[in-house]
């Protein structure tokens, strides 16, 4: 059977998507390539952008990385990684209350997932959980609000 213009396509960001995570950590560079081709080729798929993120966020290019994720969270406004690295990102550039507002909508956003979607992000539910509570807690300590700061480290 003939392969259509589509799955050609789609087996192309598939390609480019799936070298990312082999990439991230030992060539942060080359991972950002196959990133940005995966958005070239499908700029409407989130998890595109939200690979582009993380590959900017790698390399520390935070602002970069923050509109990757913009665009990410456009597209799938519910996806509490997005909000995660996304709010990682603005920490590391002094947006705090940016940080607090991103990771108080993926805590919201985490008790609303069904288990399929929690799954599919590959981490426990209560170790993301513990891990978005402890970057509000950091963020929150950056702006002075230590009460806050210790309700959300309490659980943990």
């Amino acid at each position: 059977a003939a392969v259509s213009h589509v799955d050609r396509r789609a087996r192309a960001v598939d390609r480019h998507t799936g070298r990312l995570a082999e990439l991230r950590a030992a060539a942060p560079e080359a991972a950002l390539v196959h990133a940005e081709r995966a958005t070239e080729l499908a700029p409407e798929r989130a998890w595109a952008w939200y690979a582009k993120g993380v590959a900017l966020h790698t390399i520390g290019d935070y602002p970069a990385a923050v509109g990757a994720f913009d665009e990410s969270l456009r597209l799938d406004p519910a996806d509490v990684k997005a909000l995660e690295w996304r709010a990682a990102a603005q920490a590391l550039r002094g947006e705090h209350e940016d940080a607090v507002r991103d990771l108080t909508r993926a805590l919201d956003e985490l008790a609303r997932a069904d288990d399929a979607r929690v799954a599919h992000w590959r981490v426990a539910r209560g170790s993301l959980r513990d891990e978005l509570l402890r970057l509000r807690a950091d963020s929150l300590e950056e702006l002075g609000r230590y009460d806050a700061a210790q309700k959300d480290r309490d659980p943990l």
